[in-house]
């Protein structure tokens, strides 16, 4: 009778153990407590990190149109009031696609009106058949899109 007590006890101490009571003991005690988890990454966390950045948008145009230090002078607060602004339209949760859209290239368009201002002739071929490109490129992507699959294609 003693060793079936003593096998219920060892069976008991077992079954604790399995289940994670000890540790929630151990958890209490003082000096052993785990530090709280981060907080959930949320959609005020996500706007931290601009999408628009003034550097790389200089960068781009410095690599593409040869600038000097003076033309980068110039026109870096154009690029930084440009992302400023693209930014907070892109943050402007009132704001439907279309409308986020329309007024992401009234911006552009102001400041590569700007920046074209302040070009060398040269700088401004370049910098134009770059603007024609871009605006090009989503028009060509947009019938692929839309093409019919599958057998009915034809039809």
């Amino acid at each position: 009778m003693k060793t079936k007590k003593m096998g219920l006890a060892v069976l008991a101490v077992g079954a604790l153990a399995w289940t994670g009571v000890p540790r929630a003991m151990a958890d209490d005690a003082p000096g052993t407590q785990t530090p709280p988890a981060p907080p959930a990454k949320t959609e005020k966390t996500k706007a931290h990190k601009p999408k628009f950045d003034a550097d790389k948008m200089l960068k781009k145009l410095t690599d593409a149109l040869k600038l000097t230090q003076d033309e980068q002078d110039k026109i870096k607060p154009i690029v930084t009031d440009e992302a400023s602004q693209l930014n907070a339209v892109e943050a402007d949760q009132s704001l439907t696609k279309p409308q986020k859209k329309d007024k992401e290239v009234d911006i552009r368009k102001a400041s590569e009106d700007q920046i074209a201002a302040l070009l060398t002739p040269e700088q401004l071929t370049k910098f134009n058949a770059h603007r024609t490109k871009d605006k090009a490129a989503p028009k060509a992507e947009a019938p692929k899109a839309e093409a019919p699959k599958g057998d009915n294609a034809g039809k």
